[in-house]
């Protein structure tokens, strides 16, 4: 596992990297601003005094300051949690509050298979922490219990929703169809597994029906998820349901790494379009979230 600073983070999307030296906060930067996070926005006498504005606001964990015109924006978050909305301002200055405990960072910090783990024991710290393991939905482990395993619906015996584990395959005695089918072909069908716990999920895969002669899968889905007492909610991308390109067989697995991890008990991969009929088998990675 990789750790770093926060002090000393550059984010890969900023353009210049021109410290402020007259600045309290360990992070600063001038011609920069967090967009799309303001809690607040005041005209103060200088600098200093936006820094004990946020020091004083339980929300607060960075802020921009215009020098020009004396306002000071105190935002909800951070370049940590929200790379992309660092951006250039020829008249700002960002920088973080110091004694704030930040929450989540951006898996954007790290590398493939790996995610972006926040260490507040190390002052605010992260990890880059490998998080890519199956959980187990598949035939080859099976740790999820077919009770785990639920549907909208199923086209009868021997297409439970339990048969939807990734490369398991048809049987004559007794029968099985070796995946799940739908009760009927409409959309938002959809799969569903409970991972017994809140865990990261980093990535899933899914397959069509395994048949000599039937053509079955699904081609489009999304994905939507909870944790224990929660409702479920769509997985998005820039405020849109986020829609993935799913099988063009009956046989490929078709894998899609997630731009963002999900913190989620439950998941569920809800049909969007499908060939033949809806038939699938899956399987979800990620890891147990560090205590």
């Amino acid at each position: 596992m990789m750790y770093f600073a926060l002090g000393l983070l550059m984010s890969p999307f900023i353009l210049h990297d021109i410290w402020c030296l007259d600045c309290p906060s360990t992070y600063a930067q001038t011609n920069f601003i967090l967009k799309h996070h303001v809690l607040s926005s005041t005209t103060v006498k200088n600098y200093q005094e936006c820094y004990g504005k946020c020091a004083s606001t339980t929300d607060c964990h960075s802020m921009n300051f215009y020098d020009r015109s004396q306002r000071c924006e105190l935002n909800k978050g951070s370049h940590l949690s929200n790379p992309v909305d660092l951006v250039y301002n020829e008249e700002g200055t960002y920088s973080v509050h110091d004694s704030r405990s930040v929450a989540t960072c951006s898996d954007k910090y790290c590398g493939t298979d790996t995610i972006c783990v926040v260490n507040n024991q190390l002052n605010n710290n992260f990890e880059c922490k490998e998080c890519a393991l199956a959980f187990g939905m598949g035939v080859n482990s099976s740790k999820i219990p077919n009770s785990a395993i639920t549907a909208s619906s199923s086209h009868g015996s021997a297409h439970e929703s339990w048969r939807g584990r990734l490369n398991n395959y048809p049987v004559t005695r007794p029968y099985s169809a070796g995946c799940w089918a739908a009760g009927d072909n409409t959309v938002g069908q959809y799969l569903q597994v409970d991972l017994g716990h809140v865990v990261y999920v980093t990535m899933v895969a899914t397959q069509g029906r395994s048949h000599d002669s039937l053509e079955q899968y699904v081609t489009k889905y999304s994905l939507a998820y909870k944790s224990t007492d929660s409702s479920f909610v769509d997985y998005e991308m820039a405020n849109t349901v986020k829609v993935f390109q799913a099988n063009t067989d009956k046989t490929s697995i078709v894998t899609h790494r997630l731009p963002e991890k999900i913190k989620t008990r439950y998941i569920r991969f809800v049909v969007r379009e499908w060939y033949g009929h809806i038939s699938m088998r899956a399987e979800v990675y990620g890891c147990q979230i560090p205590a």
